[in-house]
């Protein structure tokens, strides 16, 4: 049969049919659509024969993975990699022009408006949906709603990433005994668009009156996050949300991430991962960027920090990406954006006056953690929110990794070069 003319060509080497694929896996053919459906396996349309083709990549590392876990479903003991820290990955490579979410650009993606939620789709099957539409909206048990209502609020009390990890182990725990959530090998797409939009309702707790509010049927991430902190929608406040959301998706191998791997590869179940993930405060530095920028309402002061003073000042946080030694491309995208789609205020304009200044007479360049706390500040949110929008961005890109590395079918397991006793070393613990 000849290819129609304006139908594209599929690369048959990389995919195999439907009977393939099941032969590959020895499993049935509602185990392979089950594997399709949470993300597991790739699956496009041949035109031609209007027929589903499989991704033989993904194929062969489901059943790499399945050949790994012994009779009771634990991989550790028998597949650890000693003193390898350093993983492999298909998820986000890192570039001078900033991070790229499985070969696309990041920067491209937060340009064309693309929505968080399809991003983060992006980031967990390696597919670009082109028709963008909100989730469904996946119902909270009321186990759950009874138990965040009574979480303490940002006032004070917690931070946005202790808020984030108390309700994501409530939201876990409303789903069953831990042997049973880490049953599964892949996290189940359903759970994963659940969490993301319960999470949105704990920006509530971050201003007066200090009540979670769940998530509404119709909401994009972007528009759910706006109702939670109060701020009106508009077309320019989504389009900043939504882009601090995607920016901060992913960042390879940080320290949070490596975290959720761990956690991962031990084979703890989806919600220990991010909650183990966010007890490392990735967005420490997006909370003194905030307090700083409030403290410095004299134009003169913010200028005397580009003095010796700088050294000791809480702006350095946000300065100076060690893998961007020309400037955080993540961070120039959405302070460019910031000024372009705010009006140009006068707290606004001394800000960017005094990051020029950084720049140009000192080399400094501004990174990701400053640019949310000038995006939040602009949009005047509530204390926590450039936090808060950071981890919530950064939670897609975790789910990502801890599938991978569940695939990976190893126990991380890194090796310490023991150095002997140091002669004035601690005494206690």
């Amino acid at each position: 049969m000849t290819r129609k003319a304006d139908a594209p060509a599929i690369p048959v080497a990389e995919y195999v049919t439907r009977e393939e694929a099941i032969g590959l896996l020895d499993v049935k053919a509602a185990t392979l659509y089950t594997y399709v459906s949470r993300g597991l396996v790739r699956r496009i349309l041949d035109p031609v024969r209007r027929r589903s083709l499989y991704h033989r990549e993904d194929l062969d590392r489901v059943r790499a993975r399945s050949g790994a876990r012994a009779a009771d479903g634990v991989v550790a003991s028998g597949a650890m990699r000693y003193g390898e820290p350093i993983v492999t990955t298909s998820i986000t490579e890192l570039t001078p022009a900033g991070p790229r979410y499985r070969n696309r650009s990041a920067l491209e993606l937060a340009a064309a408006n693309v929505p968080f939620e399809e991003v983060a789709e992006l980031l967990w099957t390696g597919r670009l949906a082109e028709v963008h539409r909100p989730w469904a909206l996946e119902p909270l048990h009321a186990a759950f709603l009874d138990g965040v209502r009574r979480l303490p609020s940002g006032e004070g009390h917690a931070a946005v990433d202790d808020i984030f990890a108390l309700c994501t182990l409530a939201l876990g725990m409303s789903k069953g005994r831990p042997a049973e959530r880490a049953n599964d090998s892949v996290s189940h797409a359903a759970d994963v668009r659940q969490l993301l939009q319960a999470l949105t309702g704990c920006f509530a707790l971050l201003r007066k009156p200090y009540a979670y509010r769940p998530p509404q049927a119709g909401e994009t991430i972007a528009l759910a996050v706006a109702h939670s902190l109060g701020t009106k929608p508009t077309p320019e406040t989504l389009r900043l949300l939504n882009t601090a959301l995607t920016v901060s998706a992913d960042h390879e191998l940080n320290p949070a991430t490596f975290v959720a791997r761990i956690a991962a590869s031990s084979e703890v179940d989806l919600y220990s991962c991010i909650a183990a993930a966010l007890c490392t405060r990735i967005a420490r530095g997006c909370d003194r960027l905030e307090q700083w920028l409030h403290e410095q309402r004299d134009p003169r002061n913010l200028q005397a920090q580009l003095t010796d003073a700088y050294l000791g000042s809480p702006a350095k946080t946000g300065f100076t990406h060690p893998l961007y030694p020309q400037g955080d491309p993540r961070a120039r995208f959405l302070l460019d954006l910031t000024f372009e789609a705010l009006a140009p205020t006068e707290d606004l304009r001394r800000i960017r006056a005094f990051i020029d200044t950084a720049e140009r007479r000192h080399r400094l360049f501004p990174r990701i953690e400053l640019a949310l706390a000038v995006s939040a500040f602009g949009l005047r949110l509530p204390p926590g929110s450039a936090a808060g929008l950071y981890t919530l961005g950064r939670i897609a890109g975790w789910v990502a990794h801890v599938n991978e590395q569940r695939l990976a079918g190893y126990l991380i397991r890194p090796r310490a070069r023991y150095a002997g006793q140091a002669a004035n070393g601690p005494t206690n613990l």
